[in-house]
């Protein structure tokens, strides 16, 4: 369960060869560095060495091409982190 959250939201994340996954909750801050009480999800792909990261999959289709997305809290997600040979 995300933090501040009192229902349990479906979040899928899995990495193709080549390559590993993280997440992490993060607090968002304003311009005077206090926290706003709002939140961001962050996904990260870690290539292996020989490999690219090649983008973010739902099913066939790519959703986004950076290592580290930065995406709305509480967003409902099944995403695989490919990568390609180099």
């Amino acid at each position: 369960m995300a933090p501040q959250r009192e229902v349990a939201l479906p979040l899928e994340l899995t990495a193709g060869n080549g390559g590993s996954v993280g997440l992490k909750f993060n607090p968002v801050y304003n311009a005077q560095w206090k926290e706003t009480g709002e939140w961001e999800q962050s996904y990260y792909a870690y290539p292996e060495e020989g490999y690219a990261f090649a983008g973010w999959y739902h099913k066939d289709e790519k959703v986004s091409d950076e290592e580290t997305w930065i995406d709305v809290y509480g967003t409902c997600r099944v995403l695989e982190a490919r990568f390609e040979r180099k």
